[in-house]
């Protein structure tokens, strides 16, 4: 669940999201690092290091925000994480 509302509310490719279950396909440069991520009050934050419209190969911060009225991706991500 919290990798679709973070690639959701990320507006995220699944590629992205996923590793290819082919190894000679996997490329270490594009796997988002548990490093990267850091929670605040009301968003959390990582850094995707590779993706498709990323020509200069900076990566990219991605920023989601909790929300009250629907599931809230941060909570859900929280969990996932701290497993």
């Amino acid at each position: 669940m919290s990798i679709l509302l973070t690639g959701f509310y990320g507006l995220m490719r699944l590629g992205e999201l996923v590793n290819p279950d082919d190894r000679k396909l996997r490329d270490d440069r594009k796997i988002i690092k548990s490093s990267s991520v850091t929670f605040h009050d009301d968003f959390y934050e990582f850094i995707l290091p590779s993706c498709k419209n990323d020509q200069l190969f900076e990566g990219n911060k991605i920023v989601i925000k909790t929300i009250t009225d629907h599931i809230d991706p941060l909570l859900t991500f929280k969990a996932y994480f701290e497993e």
